[in-house]
């Protein structure tokens, strides 16, 4: 079974307006700042092998840091892959391991431009090219100063990628990859990283206006179960989310659990691991 899942940066914004005074005066508008919650992880977006719910679909994995990580610290993470154990749950990567990064520009009106060695455009296949841009792009794009990600290859912008001649004469969004995304994806808990305690915030976005959840421990013994409706939030690739607070029986200290999520029948899930609390 192919596990999956997906995750989202949290933002707050805050609005700083300026008094007034007795004798009229020219007014400004008010000015804008983001505070940026930082976690002390951050992720890197990884592919699934195909042959799931939706073939070429990427997720994103974390790291733990102790600091909010640079744009190249984020775009050298996604180029080292991936970890023995993630692997065993069908996570990859579609970027070659020899592509270096050159470096990363910007941004500048939200615009980054990252620069990387040739082998990142060799290569043949529609969907492994597009796989190859979505990491980078959803990868670069948890930070929240970026939204748009172009590309040069060894210091050369480039217009169309690869032998498949994508465009990318413009830069690229989130929402120019929503096809590779699963229809219902996982926020909390985090891919084998979020301990499963006795209760725990259920978490993500999914296409539908109702996601169905299991929780089930190794031997398939069911710890919870419901259902939670989904609503807008402006996500920028047309997901809805859904949040809920859910109790669960104590599984033995340690097991590996399974939080299975499901849209429509047929029941095509998505299955992320977990461990119980020691």
């Amino acid at each position: 079974m192919i596990h999956r899942t997906f995750a989202l940066a949290l933002l707050m914004s805050v609005l700083l307006s300026a008094c007034g005074t007795d004798e009229p005066v020219a007014t400004t508008a008010a000015e804008t700042t983001t505070t940026v919650v930082y976690s002390g992880s951050y992720a890197a977006w990884l592919r699934l092998d195909p042959g799931g719910v939706r073939d070429g679909s990427i997720v994103p994995v974390f790291r733990p840091a102790p600091d909010a990580p640079t744009l190249e610290q984020r775009a050298r993470t996604l180029l080292a892959g991936y970890t023995f154990s993630e692997a065993d749950f069908g996570i990859g990567t579609a970027i070659p391991f020899d592509v270096e990064l050159l470096g990363v520009t910007g941004p500048v009106d939200g615009v980054v431009i990252v620069d990387l060695s040739a082998p990142f455009a060799e290569g043949s296949g529609l969907v492994e090219m597009e796989m190859r841009l979505a990491q980078m792009v959803f990868t670069l794009t948890e930070d929240p100063s970026v939204d748009r990600v172009s590309f040069s290859i060894d210091g050369t912008p480039v217009s169309e990628f690869s032998a498949e001649q994508i465009d990318v004469s413009t830069p690229l969004r989130r929402s120019d990859f929503a096809n590779h995304l699963e229809r219902v994806n996982l926020d909390s808990p985090r891919f084998l990283q979020d301990d499963l305690a006795s209760t725990i915030q259920l978490r993500g976005v999914a296409d539908a206006e109702v996601v169905s959840f299991e929780i089930v421990d190794s031997g398939g013994e069911v710890l919870a179960s419901g259902s939670v409706s989904t609503e807008d939030a402006g996500d920028p690739t047309g997901l809805m989310s859904f949040e809920a607070e859910v109790d669960i029986a104590s599984p033995a200290s340690g097991a590996l659990c399974l939080i299975q999520l499901w849209v429509d029948a047929p029941r095509q899930e998505l299955s992320v691991p977990v461990y119980a609390a020691g």
